[in-house]
């Protein structure tokens, strides 16, 4: 994902009526129109109830931002577990509407967990993850993570229905779709958008992404399709490509 102040320039420059990139051509991931099937079918049947979206592993949040500006009218609820990462994010997008930040790890279960940044010199860092469980071998300082999950959440504050999960965790995908067994079996999340390793990533066994063929085994006895992929990032050392956020849909809905 972008970082914030990147999204800043970028979305300056649009409005100067710069383009850094052809949307329609390599749109991003929180481009409004890859969703118009789901905001139009969301306004038929439930008019009046806000277009919920859920930010898993929001950073400093910098994707929130791009959905706030993409859906003006929707709910918004960003999660982020490590807390210097959570102040920072109050910091950028505290003063915006339909917010809701969360000091909150999302995973397969409530509780609390033990973890160590991957990166100590930067407590913000995007590789700083939930994987990283503290094991006291490595001598650094063990950080407590608050932990909800997707359907706790849900349940506790009487969510129905998720127009829109993203998941970026690092690595930690699986658990948590692990914590939204209910939402996913009852046909309660309509879209998911999750940064995977691509297909062609051959002999990449680093943990920082799943694999797409994992997420997609994984989502489709639930009835979801494979829609596209999206923010390509690139390695600088081989332009071969490291990761991209791969979108999902409910099988079955309308096209726009």
């Amino acid at each position: 994902m972008a970082s914030f102040h990147h999204t800043i320039i970028h979305q300056f420059l649009e409005k100067l009526g710069v383009h850094v990139r052809k949307l329609r051509n390599s749109p991003s991931g929180t481009s409004r129109w890859l969703y118009n099937d789901l905001l139009a079918q969301h306004s038929r049947e439930h008019p009046g109830e806000a277009f919920t979206i859920f930010d898993i592993g929001a950073n400093v949040g910098q994707t929130a931002y791009r959905f706030r500006h993409s859906f003006r009218e929707a709910r918004i609820f960003s999660f982020e577990p490590f807390p210097e990462t959570f102040r920072q994010m109050q910091k950028n997008i505290g003063n915006l509407s339909g917010l809701r930040l969360e000091n909150l790890g999302v995973g397969a279960e409530e509780g609390e967990i033990m973890v160590t940044l991957a990166d100590e010199s930067n407590p913000t860092s995007e590789i700083n993850n939930l994987l990283a469980v503290h094991t006291g071998e490595s001598g650094r300082e063990a950080i407590p993570i608050k932990m909800t999950s997707v359907d706790a959440y849900c349940a506790k504050h009487g969510i129905c229905r998720v127009n829109l999960l993203k998941s970026d965790t690092e690595g930690y995908e699986m658990a948590v779709f692990e914590g939204a067994k209910s939402m996913l079996s009852s046909r309660s999340i309509d879209a998911i958008l999750v940064e995977v390793k691509p297909p062609q990533a051959v002999g990449d066994t680093s943990t920082a992404h799943v694999s797409q063929e994992l997420v997609s085994a994984h989502l489709a006895p639930y009835g979801f399709e494979f829609w596209g992929l999206y923010d390509f990032i690139y390695s600088r050392a081989t332009g071969r490509m490291d990761s991209a956020n791969a979108l999902y849909k409910l099988a079955g809905r309308p096209a726009a």
